[in-house]
């Protein structure tokens, strides 16, 4: 009966208990937390111009409640301040969005840009006659 009870406690510390993450077991690093839906999110590395790049480019940096990642200690944050992250090595890197709309529309753009290349390698195979080139693509 005492062993019984003893495994029921144990059973109800369990279940009280925070999720564990093993030391060797997989980390969630990268999934952001409290995101808007109309922004697309992407951390960037802090190295010498790679920030303003960026900002030129649209992207602002994630001033609002977000979590990256696994909970981790001493990495307290004021309200409004940028929202950083380790990543490894001595780097910082920044939480960064920018609105969808502008994030489809450059992603078009690459897409447009492969398009072309392979139009443009295609065109040239025909014309050389020489080996065989197959592109398929996957929609």
């Amino acid at each position: 009966m005492a062993q019984q009870e003893r495994q029921l406690a144990n059973s109800a510390d369990r279940a009280k208990r925070p999720n564990r993450i093993p030391v060797s077991g997989n980390r969630d690093l990268i999934t952001v937390k409290g995101k808007d839906p109309a922004f697309e999110y992407r951390i960037v590395r802090d190295a010498p111009g790679r920030l303003d790049k960026f900002l030129d480019a649209g992207y602002e940096v994630v001033t609002h409640e977000a979590k990256v990642g696994d909970p981790r200690v001493g990495t307290p944050a004021a309200e409004g301040s940028p929202v950083k992250i380790s990543m490894g090595g001595g780097e910082q890197g920044y939480l960064m969005r920018i609105p969808k709309e502008w994030y489809e529309e450059d992603q078009k753009a690459k897409q447009d840009e492969i398009d072309a290349r392979e139009t443009q390698m295609i065109r040239r195979h025909k014309q050389d006659h020489y080996g065989i080139a197959e592109i398929t693509k996957k929609n």
